[in-house]
């Protein structure tokens, strides 16, 4: 699988990789139709409220992914990895790097298209 810099902590199989948040189903929808995922992981996710596993599947993207877990009849999403800050720089006829300045991810933009 693929080192995604944007994920800080994995502490392994049955914990989602860190940092995490709640997002709405909207958000994940959007998120998976507009973004190539690179891979998909299923993982059964401790949860310590309930002392019971949650089947999850969590989708590898470029700068984000994005998780979906089932306990019973709810379904929960998340968002996985950094809340970038990019910082931007030119390097060529709207042509843009960012970078992050938390977790240190490159993306590069055409700003013509």
């Amino acid at each position: 699988m693929k080192d995604y810099k944007y994920i800080i902590t994995d502490r392994g199989y049955n914990y989602l990789p860190e940092p995490y948040k709640f997002v709405s189903f909207n958000e994940f929808i959007q998120a998976i139709s507009n973004n190539k995922i690179y891979d998909v992981e299923f993982r059964q996710i401790k949860n310590t409220n309930k002392n019971i596993l949650l089947n999850t599947n969590i989708f590898y993207m470029d700068i984000v992914s994005y998780a979906v877990c089932i306990d019973n009849n709810n379904i929960f999403y998340y968002k996985i990895g950094c809340e970038h800050d990019f910082e931007s720089e030119n390097i060529g006829n709207c042509y843009n790097k960012l970078t992050c300045k938390k977790c240190g991810i490159v993306q590069n933009v055409d700003s013509s298209d």
